[in-house]
């Protein structure tokens, strides 16, 4: 059995017409827990779970072990396509642009989710203001899905 430590609690909004989505992250820190501990990959290791305060519609979890450092990044609607994100970094890791490496993606409780490498670089949103990114040649449906993506200086004329 795995030891499974949660460093913080996420982040909830102030603002009333969040209430569903701070409801959802909630609902879904006993489903993150149940997912590691049920997963092969975390068998037998202590693991520690941080939640990002970044990211408004996922739920992101920072999980580290002895040996590796992921992200386990849960969208916060419920799943009604079949092409998700991960499917999406995938896309633009085989055309040579450098995003996170997706291990595994799939469903959890209805909601969509990426468990991918975690990489320490600054975030889209960090480093570029929108007019920037549009600039660069990034456009918006892009940056809707890899918002949250690592630099790692080859995204895109970057």
């Amino acid at each position: 059995m795995n030891k499974i430590t949660f460093n913080n609690q996420p982040k909830l909004s102030k603002h009333e017409i969040d209430s569903k989505f701070n409801e959802r992250k909630r609902n879904l820190i006993p489903q993150v827990e149940n997912f590691i501990s049920n997963h092969p990959r975390f068998k037998e290791q202590e693991v520690d779970i941080t939640f990002s305060h970044k990211g408004v519609s996922s739920l992101v979890c920072i999980i580290e072990t002895s040996t590796e450092k992921l992200v386990l990044k849960i969208r916060l609607s419920i799943a009604n396509n079949a092409f998700g994100e991960g499917q999406f970094l995938k896309i633009w890791e085989a055309s040579g642009i450098k995003v996170p490496h997706v291990f595994e993606e799939g469903v959890l409780n209805g909601h969509s989710y990426a468990l991918m490498e975690y990489i320490n670089a600054p975030i889209l949103a960090d480093t570029y203001s929108n007019e920037e990114l549009l600039g660069k040649r990034i456009y918006l449906p892009q940056i809707r899905s890899l918002f949250l993506t690592p630099i790692l200086g080859l995204i895109i004329d970057i």
